[in-house]
């Protein structure tokens, strides 16, 4: 269940992971950005709560006002988004490693304390 994802492609999805997850990071999603923060040490064992702490506390201060909501094109229809993710990351290799850093993340969780309901 941890560190799978689905990757958006045409004519259908590709499901994406390992096991057991090799990751150790997760991703954190605030304010319409998503940012990498590291839960497993190099040698598998867990952070201090401390630096977990820190990193999240970084996510807050780092966080960007008003940017574009990108992740809203996930809750779209598939073959839109899968149209949308192969524009994404072909503009260029900032784009694909940021799609790499969150597909292969053990999981996600949102920090948001609000909720935009699409529009279409």
């Amino acid at each position: 269940m941890f560190g799978v994802t689905r990757r958006p492609l045409l004519p259908a999805d590709m499901n994406l992971g390992s096991h057991p997850c090799k990751a150790k990071h997760i991703s954190v999603l605030l304010r319409d950005q998503v940012f990498s923060v590291q839960v497993l040490a190099n040698d598998g064992s867990r952070v201090p709560i401390s630096t977990l702490k820190t990193q999240l506390e970084k996510v807050v201060a780092d966080t960007l006002p008003s940017q574009p909501p990108s992740c809203l094109l996930t809750s779209g229809h598939r073959d839109v988004w899968a149209k949308s993710y192969s524009r994404l990351v072909g503009l260029n290799k900032v784009n694909r490693e940021s799609m790499d850093d969150i597909e292969t993340s053990i999981f996600a969780v949102s920090l948001d304390d609000y909720l935009v309901a699409p529009t279409w």
